[in-house]
């Protein structure tokens, strides 16, 4: 019950002054029978005292009515006592579509359909009052209906109708016609378009028409049938059927006429009785009957020898919110439906009698708090009560322990009960409870928010309902007993409880459900070798946990279910475990023989790792928190990324994804600058509400792929997002990026038309298609969707690159640079193509062993006036066989790349410098080098030795340098043209030529001390992991040397056997 200080109204009668207290409609009431109106009443209010009026129930009016497109009506809030004034009402729709709804109850009809509007006590989140609405259009043609289809009101009753109105006629005038005019009268509302229409007090039948004028001067009219029926009972409103369905009386003590069969729903809802007799002609007590009446103190069933109580079911909630101290049901009754006793706030005792079935009664006492007593008549077969308990007959089930028994004390559970309940010791203040051995079951909220400190369940103990256990706020230790699962919820939100024992000397627990143990304080948790799953969320959010300790029989973690434990310092796994397993602080599982990267203690501080070659998953929320991590390796194989997987990595600047990914849904809320996926992309989840979001996202391709984004990122817009052919169905239900790439293949785009509450940004849209093409429509239906303008829309053409300068000339697919060590050269780097904002470049030198050292970091190229980009770079040439990349990239951050090799060509091709000529003599020319016998002839299209150093001639005759293929064996050419043997380094990769022969060789080769492994085809030598036949091998980067032994790699440790295979 709330309370509410007002003025009150003034009444001055005969030069008394007389204050009263009265609500609108109820004086409406008064005068004219009808039981809602307040917009029908001018109300008239004099500066008086303020007094403190209690309110306990809520009411709209109208509750129901009918609307066109673009009406408006106030809906009036009223308390069972009096209006409701500004501000003490929170107003809401349900469907914004249909209805929207201002602070004052002012609706207004948006679209075509059916929406509630609700009003909510802004003192009491319980006490709300609702009203149904439909909003439905009218042609033109019909011109007019109502909201009613017909009427049939009690005398002395009435009723509010719309008229419904075309849009044409919206405003115009209504005329009213009641057939016979003795049914009843219609008064005009304040809103000047519904009326109220008043049954008179003579019973009858006729009809109500409403007309209306069209602009061609036609009347059409609407017509519906009413009937009036005589108020038989005055203050008591009685159905055909004996159903009492209201009392509008206003006498404290209340006597029902005895040809009442049923109390109907709500029929004492808000009114003042405090005493009430009920005849033993009642048959059925509805739901909330007698409820939502906060004066009735006492209730009497009429129950003796000469009148038995015929009452035999009484309803869910039938005395809920009354002032009730007792309760004393009739002998008759058999049925009582659930919660038939609750939120009765005064009530300490109930008396049932020895008809009440079995199987009845849970939470039949819930939201009581004084509530000391449950008797029940010692006849009854089927229940008893133990010292004010109530139990079953034979104490099997202990069904309601009274919330106010014992306050602060302890209970002993009578011994041989099995079973307790659902509900049974909700909200109780006890302090403790000792549960007798016999015990097995608890359901579900048994001890719901009670105030029990500790529980110890028995050994035998078995099977508990879900949530049995929750929102215990004192709760501080749980002894598990012989429980065999732990459900749903069953122990979530207990703050305080900070010892938990699973009884893993017992070893019977097999499962802990979702959330079982989320929100609580435990520091340390030991799972028995006998669980086989823990569920989502199971030990969630638990700041408290920093150790845990996983059985030998676990199986299944489910989602989250260590999320946000972000103090867990320690996990440890049996090693008896053919499942999970632990390797500096992060929980593997191996799942159908595939490796799962479960869990990444957010306590660990290396800031890299490298993930093993066969892990296939990276679980939800796996790495959430790691806060410490800057980079991360992914393997190659790797197929998908779970939800939340790298969320709060605030720190993590590189995250390699490889090309095999296939699912993604958990790369957001972390420092990534750019998000880049390959090209087998089937599903990208991106959501981003509330969190950091990447500033450039890329995927390279997909298998009919999709991408899905909403929410407001905490940094704004992404800059960029490109997505490859295979691409099918891309959605920003957000800000889209400011650059935005489509593939050929897109099928759907959807862009948020309206996001953060206006129209979206300046975008520039790219599509990989010519103008007309499916997908260039596809972008263009989806921008006009979004309200952006064709303009915006271009071709995508990807970027070419091409180097230029004095020595620069193209070599196969890169290019070389002539020129001499020390001197200064200038290769300039023009780029069309891609999109041409953001076009920027840089140059990298590749060393020996394969690592990148920039040489000129990103720079801005300039714009030329033909829509392409360039700049220079200028550098001296350091070694006579320097490497170099130069990579360009634009505004969605792709990367072109060529590669560009220096060599110094002033020198003939002598190996110390020249080689010493043998019957020839090397000549040069504007084409290269070519070998000139004395004679004048030279050899061509074949090999030859000279000065002990194998070269080889094209068919010009030219000596021929780099990779050269000679019946189908490739050897390779240093630029002096010797032949080389032993191990070279050509652009990013070594390769390695057989002494003597100097044929390129592919697999395994061992050279010196270590073997090493040389691709298949390209002979390129492979470094990291590498899968030969079943065996896993690790060949050091840079190396390439086959790993033996114990070898340590990122932040794990792996061992090698002597044939490098891996072993563990």
């Amino acid at each position: 019950m709330s309370r509410r200080k007002l003025p009150v109204l003034a009444l001055a009668a005969s030069g008394a002054l007389l204050l009263t207290t009265i609500s609108v409609p109820a004086a409406l009431a008064a005068d004219s029978g009808v039981a809602h109106g307040a917009s029908l009443v001018q109300k008239a209010e004099a500066t008086g005292p303020a007094i403190d009026v209690p309110v306990t129930s809520l009411s709209l009016w109208p509750d129901r009515t009918v609307l066109v497109p673009g009406q408006q009506i106030t809906v009036g809030a009223e308390y069972d006592t009096r209006t409701a004034q500004s501000g003490e009402v929170t107003w809401s729709s349900s469907d914004e579509s249909v209805l929207s709804v201002e602070g004052d109850g002012r609706v207004t009809a948006k679209g075509v359909g059916s929406a509630v509007i609700t009003a909510t006590d802004n003192n009491d989140s319980s006490m709300i009052a609702t009203a149904s609405i439909q909003v439905r259009p009218v042609t033109e043609e019909t011109s007019i209906e109502l909201s009613e289809s017909s009427l049939t009101l009690t005398a002395g009753h009435g009723t509010i109708l719309n008229p419904l109105l075309a849009p044409s006629l919206r405003g115009a005038a209504v005329s009213w016609s009641i057939e016979p005019s003795s049914l009843g009268q219609v008064s005009p509302n304040s809103d000047g378009v519904m009326v109220f229409f008043t049954a008179s007090e003579q019973p009858g039948s006729g009809t109500l028409s409403a007309t209306v004028t069209t602009m061609a001067g036609t009347a059409k009219s609407a017509t519906i049938p009413v009937r009036v029926d005589p108020d038989m009972t005055g203050d008591f409103v009685i159905d055909d059927k004996g159903v009492l369905t209201d009392y509008k009386g206003k006498d404290t003590d209340v006597t029902i006429p005895d040809n009442v069969t049923t109390i109907g729903c709500h029929a004492f809802s808000g009114s003042h009785a405090e005493n009430i007799w009920v005849p033993a002609s009642v048959t059925d007590i509805d739901e909330e009957g007698f409820g939502a009446n906060s004066y009735l103190k006492t209730i009497t069933f009429q129950d003796d020898d000469a009148h038995p109580s015929r009452l035999t079911s009484v309803g869910n909630r039938a005395f809920t919110r009354t002032s009730l101290k007792e309760v004393t049901l009739p002998r008759s009754v058999v049925q009582i439906y659930d919660e038939a006793f609750a939120e009765i706030h005064e009530l300490t005792s109930v008396h049932l009698g020895p008809n009440v079935a079995a199987g009845q009664l849970t939470y039949g006492f819930i939201h009581s708090p004084n509530l000391v007593s449950i008797d029940v008549d010692s006849t009854n077969p089927n229940y008893a009560s133990v010292d004010g308990v109530l139990y079953t007959k034979d104490h099997s089930d202990l069904v309601a322990f009274p919330v106010g028994k014992n306050v602060e004390g302890s209970y002993a559970v009578v011994e041989g009960t099995v079973t307790i309940d659902e509900g049974a010791f909700e909200e109780a203040k006890l302090e403790s409870v000792t549960f007798p051995s016999t015990l097995r079951h608890v359901g579900s909220r048994a001890f719901a928010h009670s105030s029990v400190t500790a529980l110890t369940l028995p050994d035998a103990f078995e099977t508990m309902g879900s949530m049995a256990f929750w929102y215990m706020p004192r709760l501080a230790r749980l002894n598990l007993g012989g429980a065999l699962k732990v459900p749903h919820s069953a122990f979530r939100y207990n703050n305080a409880l900070s010892e938990v024992d699973l009884r893993p000397d017992l070893n019977r627990l097999s499962e802990i459900g979702e959330g079982a143990f989320e929100e609580i304080a435990a520091s340390s948790i030991t799972l028995p070798d006998s669980v086989r799953s823990i569920g989502e969320s199971s030990f969630a959010r638990n700041r408290a946990l920093t150790k845990l300790h996983l059985g030998a029989s676990l199986a299944s973690i489910g989602g989250y279910a260590l999320g946000g434990d972000d103090n867990l310092a320690t996990i440890t796994v049996s090693p008896n475990s053919s499942v999970y397993s632990v390797d500096s602080g992060v929980l593997y599982a191996k799942l159908r023989g595939d490796r799962q990267l479960a869990l990444s203690l957010p306590t660990n501080t290396v800031s890299e790792l490298i993930v093993p070659a066969d892990t296939v998953e990276i679980s939800s929320w796996a790495l959430r928190n790691n806060t410490a991590l800057k980079r991360v390796v992914l393997p190659e194989g790797l197929a998908s990324i779970g939800y939340g997987a790298f969320d709060g990595c605030s720190n993590l600047t590189e995250l390699v994804i490889p090309d095999s990914v296939e699912v993604s849904r958990g790369v957001v809320n972390t420092g990534l600058d750019t998000v880049e996926y390959g090209t087998k992309i089937r599903d990208v989840w991106m959501t981003s509400r509330g969190v950091r979001m990447a500033r450039h996202i890329i995927v390279r391709g997909g298998v009919d792929g999709s991408f899905y984004t909403d929410g407001d990122a905490t940094n704004g817009r992404p800059e960029s997002a490109f997505f490859g052919e295979g691409m099918t169905t891309i959605e920003f239900m957000t800000e889209a990026p400011r650059v935005l790439v489509l593939p050929s293949t897109v099928t759907r785009l959807a862009i948020e038309p309206f996001p953060r509450g206006g129209q979206q940004p300046d975008i520039e849209v790219y599509v990989a298609a010519s103008e007309g093409s499916p997908a260039w429509s596809v972008a263009k239906a989806a921008m006009a969707e979004a309200k952006i303008d064709a303009s915006h829309l271009h071709v995508y053409n990807p970027a070419q690159l091409a180097l230029s300068g004095e020595g620069v000339s193209e070599a196969g697919d890169g290019y070389t640079l002539r020129g001499s060590v020390g001197a200064s050269a200038t290769v300039s780097a023009s780029v069309e193509g891609g999109v041409a904002s953001g076009r920027e470049m840089r140059v990298v030198r590749v060393e020996a062993d394969g690592s990148d050292t920039v040489v000129q970091d990103w720079s801005a190229m300039t714009s030329q006036p033909d829509g392409s980009s360039s700049l220079s770079y200028t550098g001296l040439l350091s070694t006579q066989y320097e490497r170099l990349r130069v990579d360009v990239r634009d505004a969605t951050r792709i990367v072109r790349s060529v590669r560009l090799s220096v060599e110094n060509a002033l020198a003939p091709p002598n190996e110390d410098p020249s080689p010493t000529p043998r019957e020839g003599t090397w000549t040069w020319s504007v084409r290269g080098w070519w070998y000139r016998y004395a004679d004048g002839s030279y050899p061509a299209s074949e090999k030859l030795t000279i000065g002990g150093q194998v070269y080889r001639f094209d068919e010009g005759g030219y000596m021929r340098t780099g990779w050269v293929s000679d019946e189908g064996v490739w050897y390779y050419h240093r630029g002096s043209g010797a032949q080389v043997s032993g191990w070279v380094l050509d652009g990013l990769s070594w390769y390695y030529l057989a002494p003597g022969s100097g044929a390129m060789a592919t697999g395994w080769v061992k050279d010196g001390g270590s073997w090493y492994y040389l691709a298949p085809g390209s002979g390129a030598m492979a470094t990291g992991w590498l899968k030969d036949g079943d065996s896993w091998y690790y060949l050091t980067p840079g190396s390439g040397a086959m790993a033996t032994g114990r070898v340590l790699i990122g932040s794990s440790w792996y061992r090698f056997d002597a044939s490098g295979r891996w072993v563990g």
